[in-house]
């Protein structure tokens, strides 16, 4: 639970960076695992998306898989020698979904997994049989996966991250100006899956950038990083909550039966 907060943030001041936050009451509850992007976690970013999980009756684990590696920065302009994000961060993944069946409050059989841009690649790794099986030997398993901006195939390292073993149910949600998590890139891949029967949808959304419901990106503005020198970062408060919208009602399908 939140603590209290001044009145101008509207709900809490800060967001701890390795943290459980549930809705009042003892549940159990259905719960996320918030993924954040190549940098640090930023609180006016994610303060919006635990409230939203609240709000809705969930549990959300933010995970940090920077700080405690000594990468305070992030790695989105350099990958340090040594470091596989895509692999690191799955097993991060993977063990905050173990650690989540420690809670009573926690309804371990409705665990989803939501990120942000690389965030969003883990994501498409997770709902993936092939990568569960190597970072989930106790064959735990995230119920549904929702990725916003989610890169889906790295040129440079020529590295695709929609695999063809997907088998949880993937939400993609992109934006047509976004040229990391590219709809070209993307949707093509998405709907070979799809005609496999993976249980994958995905959205475009109109004259939209990159992280458009991170606020910090406002106005607008081109930002160099791995693999891509010219992203679009845009902020979009309507976007970000149709996404929302979208994103939610796609969980509580899967997660809530709803």
């Amino acid at each position: 639970k939140f603590p209290d907060a001044p009145e101008e943030f509207g709900f809490f001041a800060s967001v701890e960076k390795m943290a459980i936050y549930k809705p009042e009451g003892n549940g159990p509850f259905p719960a996320l695992v918030l993924l954040h992007t190549c940098g640090p976690i930023k609180e006016q970013h994610f303060r919006y998306w635990v409230k939203q999980s609240l709000d809705r009756g969930y549990v959300a684990f933010v995970v940090d898989s920077l700080e405690q590696r000594g990468l305070a920065n992030g790695f989105c302009q350099s990958v340090p020698e040594g470091f596989l994000p895509g692999p690191v961060r799955s097993r991060d993944a993977f063990e905050a979904l173990d650690h989540l069946g420690k809670f009573a409050f926690v309804d371990s059989s409705r665990v989803g997994a939501m990120g942000f841009s690389f965030g969003g690649r883990v994501v498409y790794l997770v709902t993936g049989k092939g990568v569960a099986d190597i970072f989930s030997p106790g064959g735990k398993r995230f119920v549904a996966g929702v990725a916003l901006y989610g890169q889906c195939f790295n040129r440079e390292l020529g590295i695709n991250y929609i695999r063809s073993n997907l088998d949880r149910p993937l939400l993609a949600l992109l934006g047509d100006q976004d040229s990391d998590g590219d709809p070209a890139e993307c949707v093509p891949r998405l709907q070979a899956e799809r005609d496999k029967g993976a249980p994958v949808e995905w959205h475009v959304f109109p004259a939209t950038g990159h992280a458009w419901d991170n606020p910090l990106f406002r106005p607008p503005r081109r930002i160099s990083q791995v693999g891509n020198n010219d992203v679009l970062y845009a902020y979009d408060a309507d976007v970000t909550e149709r996404s929302r919208d979208r994103a939610f009602a796609f969980l509580d399908r899967h997660l809530k039966g709803k």
